[in-house]
């Protein structure tokens, strides 16, 4: 009994620390916009997109107009007109309070993604062995200052989603679909979640999906903004954003979203089949030296293995998507099959495969990993697996963050993750995890029909899943 009260009180301590410096990582983090804010104070052009968004949700408030095509062809907002209306509210009381509370926000996410990715992979938020919270999140620390450093709200956006699964698992479709439309609005690519509601018949969450994004897009900014005009922002972001895809740029990103930083399939594989740079070099160096001076050559980067056709190379990234998809389904249990634990590793295959499909993909959007890491380490602890099993998932996981964290502070790194690192540390950890659902698919088949297979460690009852 002593015993047991002095593990309680060890592992109590060390709960005590880990938090003392989760906050204080926090608080440093945060620590660094605001910085920047006081130090130039407050130029529009320091503070990276929190400024774009503190800019667009000024000119929501004075009614202009959201994407100003007369003074400039490229959007300095790139997302749709309802994220300007939902942030305009916090844009009045000026902008080192919207930053504050942009951080706030960001910091609530990356504590609720942490324990909401536990509760999913484990069925429990509390309690669990502490490896399971402390990999995934030391793992994704570099995303997740990425993300405070730069204003992006991917983290937001993860925690919107995981409260979606959650729902999902609790049989409350309407208020997933809700929070998935919620998501999307903010950010257009979660929409591609919509595809895996309809393939596994979840139609009350299709549904709720559907009528809160129509709302969201069409009704909600219509007081601010005026129906007409919203309809025509609307149709002006979805063609410069939605449709705009060429052979010289993705989304209004022109030179910059072909670049090493992309490591989406559509950049990568563009990248890699035809010759468009990847970089530049800069060679001449004009004494003083001027960034963007008209007098600084620069020797372009290419890292392209065949010099095929732009709509060849359409085909290839076609096909890629397509024979990645027929690998998730594959794999996926059958509806009678399926488990708290087979869904739980859907969901994360199905973050993974966004951040893959998403055409622009920058470094923060790996934050998303929080979550398939938190259920790859969760299987790995369940004791299913042979030492030799164990080898081989311990060798793709140090492999997979090594393809996506391979940022050194040297110039020569850059054609490394353009040919592709994070792009195939991506698709690595979507093999690892496909293995996994396929193993757990194969159990809870054994489950339900023990004569089907020989396998002696199948569990004697199939996990009961809450539609």
């Amino acid at each position: 009994m002593s015993e047991q009260h002095q593990s309680l009180t060890h592992k109590g301590r060390t709960d005590r620390w880990l938090w003392a410096i989760w906050i204080g990582v926090i608080i440093g983090f945060a620590v660094v916009p605001v910085s920047v804010h006081l130090r130039y104070g407050g130029a529009s052009d320091r503070n990276k997109d929190y400024d774009t968004w503190y800019t667009v949700g000024q000119q929501v408030l004075a009614g202009e107009e959201i994407y100003p095509l007369a003074e400039s062809p490229r959007f300095n907002f790139m997302y749709p007109p309802v994220s300007a209306c939902l942030i305009a509210p916090l844009t009045i009381a000026g902008k080192l309070p919207f930053i504050l509370i942009l951080e706030a926000a960001n910091a609530v996410c990356w504590i609720f993604c942490v324990y909401a990715g536990v509760y999913l992979a484990t069925g429990k938020a509390w309690g669990r062995p502490v490896i399971i919270y402390l990999v995934p999140t030391l793992a994704t620390t570099a995303y997740v200052y990425d993300t405070f450093q730069l204003g992006q709200p991917n983290l937001m956006l993860l925690a919107l989603l995981l409260a979606a699964f959650i729902c999902l698992r609790a049989g409350r479709q309407f208020g997933a679909g809700t929070l998935i439309a919620l998501a999307t609005a903010v950010k257009a690519f979660p929409v591609m979640l919509a595809v895996y509601l309809l393939w596994r018949r979840q139609y009350r969450a299709l549904t709720g999906f559907l009528v809160v994004m129509a709302f969201l897009l069409i009704c909600l900014p219509a007081p601010f903004r005026g129906f007409q005009r919203n309809v025509a922002e609307l149709g002006t972001w979805t063609n410069a954003m939605v449709l705009s895809y060429d052979r010289g740029t993705i989304a209004q990103r022109p030179g910059q979203s072909y670049r090493w930083k992309n490591a989406s399939l559509i950049a990568t594989a563009n990248r890699l089949l035809r010759p468009i740079p990847a970089d530049r070099k800069l060679t001449v160096h004009p004494r003083p030296y001027i960034p963007g001076h008209p007098n600084a050559g620069y020797r372009l980067i290419y890292v392209n293995v065949a010099n095929l056709d732009f709509r060849v190379v359409n085909f290839v990234i076609l096909g890629a998507a397509l024979a990645i998809c027929l690998g998730f389904v594959a794999v996926m249990p059958g509806a009678k099959f399926r488990t708290q634990r087979t869904d739980a590793i859907e969901y994360a295959m199905l973050l993974v495969m966004m951040i893959v499909f998403s055409p622009i993909s920058w470094f923060y959007y790996g934050v998303w990993l929080m979550y398939p890491l938190t259920v790859m380490m969760w299987s790995l602890r369940d004791g299913t697996h042979s030492r030799n099993q164990m080898r081989f998932t311990l060798g793709g996981l140090f492999a997979c963050l090594g393809l996506l964290n391979f940022v050194p502070p040297w110039v020569w790194y850059r054609p490394v993750r353009a040919i592709g690192t994070p792009f195939f540390g991506y698709m690595l950890m979507l093999s690892l995890l496909g293995w996994f659902l396929y193993q757990e698919r194969r159990k809870s088949m054994a489950a339900a029909d023990p004569l089907a297979t020989n396998d002696e460690t199948a569990p004697p009852a199939l996990l009961p899943h809450a539609a």
